[in-house]
C-alpha cells in the first residue's frame, strides 16, 4: 500500500471513530442522565486516543524512512524533516550515478583507444606472415586473423558507444531524401535477404528531405533490418514503412520472425545483452548492435523503440525530427 493510501485510511479511520464518539457523547448529554464532569473526561479520553493513534500511525509510516536515513548517516534536524533529507539523498544518489556513468564511459573510451593500436600492429604482422606462409601454416593463422578482426570491431563499437553515451559523438549531417536513403540501405542488404529467401519491401511516401549523419544512421538501419532478416523464416517479408508529420519522420521495420520474448523486451537495448544466449558469438554478435543503434538515434534527437507484434514478429520504430532546410 502506498504512503498516500496509508495516510488516507489512517487519518480517515481516526476521524470516523472521533465523529462517532462525539455523536455518542452528544446524545448522552442530551439525555441529561450523566454529570457534565463525566462528559469532559470522555472528551479528554477521546482526545488522548486520537493523539495516540496519530502518534502510532506516524511512527509506523516513518520507521522505514528513518532506518534508511540512519543507514546513510543522515539524521533529522530541527530545520529538516525526514522527507527533506530523503530528497537530498535522492539528489546525491543521482549525482553519484551520473559520476559513475561518466567514469564508466571514460574508462571504456580509454580502453578502446589503448587496445586499438596494438591490435592494428598484430593484424599487420600476421598479414605479412600469411603472405609468406605455406598452406598448412596459413590454415592455422586464419582463425587468429578472424578473432583479431572481431576484436577490432568490438573495440570500435565500444568506442563509438562510449562517445554516444557521454554526448561527445560528432555527427556530420547532410540533407538526404528519405526514400532514396532507405532504398540505398535495402539494396546493400538485398543479397543477404535473397540468401535467406526473405523479401524486403519499402512502403514509400512522397519525397521528404531530412538532416542526418548518413554513416551513423546507415549503421542503425543495417543493424535493425539485418536482425529482422536474420531472424525471419524463409518465404516471409520484412517491411519498412515511412510516414511523416509536420515535425517528425517515422521509420517502422516489421518482420515475421519469432518475435522478442516479453520478459526480454526491456533489456534488448542494453550493451552486451543477447536474447539467444546459447548462440555462438560469431553468429549472433556481441550484443552491441541495438545499444549502438539506440544511442545513435538519440544523438540525432530521435527515439528508437521495440514492440511485439500481435500475431508474430517484431516492430522497431525510429522517430527522427525534421528540420526546415532554411
Amino acid at each position: 500500500m502506498t504512503l498516500k493510501w496509508k495516510l488516507q485510511w489512517g487519518y480517515g479511520s481516526l476521524l470516523v471513530v472521533g465523529i462517532f464518539l462525539s455523536l455518542y457523547i452528544g446524545i448522552q448529554i442530551g439525555k441529561e442522565e450523566t454529570s457534565t464532569d463525566t462528559y469532559i473526561w470522555l472528551f479528554v479520553l477521546l482526545l488522548v486516543l486520537l493523539l495516540a493513534g496519530l502518534f502510532l500511525l506516524a511512527s509506523s509510516l516513518t520507521k522505514k524512512l528513518t532506518n534508511l536515513l540512519s543507514n546513510r548517516q543522515l539524521q533529522t534536524t530541527k530545520t529538516k524533516d525526514e522527507f527533506e533529507l530523503l530528497d537530498e539523498l535522492l539528489l546525491s544518489l543521482d549525482t553519484e550515478r551520473l559520476k559513475g556513468e561518466e567514469l564508466k564511459n571514460r574508462m571504456m573510451s580509454d580502453v578502446a583507444h589503448e587496445l586499438r593500436t596494438p591490435l592494428t600492429v598484430i593484424s599487420g604482422r600476421l598479414e605479412t606472415v600469411l603472405q609468406k606462409a605455406d598452406d598448412e601454416i596459413a590454415v592455422q593463422l586464419l582463425p587468429i586473423m578472424d578473432d583479431i578482426s572481431r576484436m577490432s570491431r568490438l573495440i570500435q563499437d565500444l568506442g563509438q558507444l562510449s562517445l554516444a553515451e557521454s554526448g561527445k559523438l560528432q555527427l556530420h549531417r547532410t540533407w538526404v531524401e528519405a526514400n532514396e536513403f532507405l532504398q540505398e540501405v535495402t539494396t546493400q542488404l538485398k543479397p543477404v535477404a535473397d540468401d535467406k529467401e526473405v523479401g524486403l519491401h519499402i512502403r514509400k511516401r512522397e519525397p521528404v528531405r531530412i538532416y542526418l549523419d548518413t554513416n551513423r544512421m546507415k549503421q542503425v538501419l543495417i543493424n535493425i533490418i539485418g536482425n529482422a532478416i536474420r531472424y525471419s523464416p524463409a518465404h516471409t517479408e520484412v517491411q519498412i514503412k515511412l510516414s511523416t508529420t509536420s515535425t517528425n519522420l517515422t521509420i517502422v521495420i516489421l518482420d515475421q520472425g519469432p518475435g522478442i520474448p516479453l520478459e526480454e523486451l526491456p533489456y534488448i537495448f542494453h550493451r552486451f545483452y543477447r536474447i539467444e544466449k546459447s548462440r555462438d558469438r560469431q553468429q549472433g554478435g556481441m550484443g552491441l548492435g541495438l545499444a549502438i543503434a539506440k544511442e545513435f538515434v538519440q544523438a540525432h534527437g530521435g527515439t528508437l523503440t521495440a514492440e511485439i507484434e500481435r500475431e508474430e514478429g517484431s516492430r522497431f520504430t525510429i522517430i527522427l525530427p525534421l528540420f526546415p532546410e532554411s
